[in-house]
């Protein structure tokens, strides 16, 4: 026994000659001749995809997005960890490196400037290179070292934090 498969056949046919046929049919089956043209018939035979096609794309895109979004963050090239923290009231929020600078952000301003320094493990000493009161951070030169950094408050208690670059 022998198993022939089909094939596909798609047939084609003027417009004109399928409005033609159908008006035919009509007729030969003794029913009213179609009043609507045969190619707004052709039309509403069409699936609407348009719209399923953009929310196709639409989420595509999302999806790239998404994964995506964690490479407009970049990590801190260096590791802060508190070390000692006598005052409760003088918090690290958050730190971050750009430019060369290392930017400590703290939970209130009351942080003494002039005490406040940076050490290396060679013993150098480093000031701050700015501080705004207002938004509570100080800036240090980040050195791509190992360092300790001193902050000491008004009510003469400190925040000691240690600086370690990530390899």
């Amino acid at each position: 026994m022998q198993i022939f498969h089909k094939r596909n056949k798609r047939y084609q046919m003027d417009v004109t000659l399928a409005n033609e046929t159908l008006q035919n049919v009509f007729s030969a089956c003794d029913k009213e001749p179609n009043t609507i043209p045969f190619d707004k018939i052709l039309l509403k035979q069409k699936p609407e995809t348009k719209l399923l096609s953009l929310g196709k794309w639409l989420t595509l895109f999302m999806l790239i997005i998404t994964f995506l979004s964690p490479l407009a963050f970049r990590p801190s090239p260096a590791d802060v960890s508190q070390l000692n923290n006598v005052n409760k009231n003088l918090t690290l929020l958050s730190h971050y490196i750009a430019d060369n600078c290392l930017y400590l952000e703290f939970s209130n301003n009351t942080f003494d400037y002039e005490k406040s320094y940076m050490q290396t493990s060679d013993g150098e000493l480093y000031k701050p290179i700015s501080i705004d009161p207002i938004s509570n951070i100080i800036v240090f030169p980040y050195l791509e070292v190992e360092t300790t950094i001193y902050i000491f408050s008004l009510d003469q208690s400190s925040m000691q934090l240690l600086v370690s670059p990530k390899k």
